[in-house]
């Protein structure tokens, strides 16, 4: 999946299923994993373990590649 995020401010705490595993391109995110926060901007890698409650903020347009251990977690946009 790659994502294009506007700064919009943060998504809220949640958790998934399955991992999902990231990199990020462009940009800057505050991501709050287990109530310990970090800040991740290019080059850096992230990983979130099955139903680990994260939240993120996004201070600055943010692109990143995500993996996900959910096959059909996003479906393909046809263009």
């Amino acid at each position: 999946m790659f994502f294009d995020i506007e700064p919009l401010g943060e998504i809220s705490e949640h958790s998934h299923d399955s991992p999902q595993w990231g990199v990020v391109v462009e940009g800057v995110m505050e991501l709050t994993l287990n109530k310990k926060t970090g800040l991740y901007k290019k080059g850096d890698e992230y990983y979130i373990p099955a139903k680990a409650k994260h939240s993120a903020k996004f201070p600055t347009r943010f692109r990143a590649i995500d993996f996900f251990g959910e096959r059909l977690r996003y479906r393909p946009k046809v263009r």
